[in-house]
């Protein structure tokens, strides 16, 4: 309990935070151990209480706080893929995402609508099935395998299912990203390709496509969002 409380102080100090903070700020105010601090952030990480800041070695609000605006203004996800977003957008005229997770959901924290009349309904905010879709299969492909098995063994009980989405979860870590097709919303063909920071996973860009529109155009649709999530980890790494 006593570890806990600790994390829930370090998430609320972090989100009462007008800007980004760091490490050593928050050990200060709080009287935690430097190293202590570092573990609890990684399990907030995971949950989506904290990211990183776009300065270097800060600390920001989280993707499951969208609503105060710390993380879209301050987040070095949303802040390093926004203008990748909007080319890939202007590319391929569909609807266009970066989506990250937590161990029971995944989160839409950015989009760009498809100017066209009949496209796939989504939001800023909105949550889905961590296993379901082509950006929760990505993410998990491409999670660490300890929390892949262990989102997996939360979501699905039947133990077929489970080995179905492995085998899709290998060929998806094989090519480099997923598809899906009518898996979280009927008639929309959507592919996903990752977005890290070294070696740790931090979302995916996704584009949504209803399926007449993406019959003989998919490789168009994965090359573009490759070249896209491409572009985003080379500024990340640049960062």
């Amino acid at each position: 309990m006593h570890l806990l409380n600790r994390a829930f102080s370090v998430s609320a100090y972090i989100n009462a935070a007008e800007k980004p903070v760091s490490p050593r700020e928050i050990t200060q105010a709080l009287a935690i151990p430097l190293s202590t601090l570092y573990r609890l952030v990684a399990i907030l990480k995971d949950w989506g209480y904290v990211a990183d800041s776009t300065e270097a070695g800060l600390l920001t609000s989280g993707p499951v706080f969208l609503h105060n605006g710390l993380y879209l203004r301050y987040g070095l996800l949303p802040q390093t893929a926004r203008q990748s977003l909007l080319k890939l957008a202007g590319l391929t005229r569909e609807t266009v995402a970066v989506i990250t997770s937590t161990p029971v959901q995944t989160v839409c924290i950015d989009m760009v609508e498809s100017p066209q009349r009949l496209r796939c309904s989504f939001a800023v905010g909105e949550v889905q099935s961590p296993v379901r879709g082509a950006s929760a299969k990505t993410l998990l492909a491409f999670h660490e395998p300890e929390k892949c098995r262990e989102i997996i063994k939360l979501s699905l009980s039947d133990s077929q299912e489970q080995e179905y989405l492995y085998r899709n979860l290998s060929e998806i870590r094989r090519q480099g990203y997923g598809t899906s097709l009518g898996e979280v919303d009927e008639n929309i063909w959507g592919v996903s390709a990752p977005i890290f920071k070294k070696d740790t996973l931090l979302g995916v860009v996704t584009v949504m496509v209803p399926e007449h529109r993406a019959i003989g155009q998919k490789e168009r649709f994965v090359r573009s969002v490759l070249d896209c999530t491409t572009s985003i980890n080379e500024l990340i790494r640049l960062a």
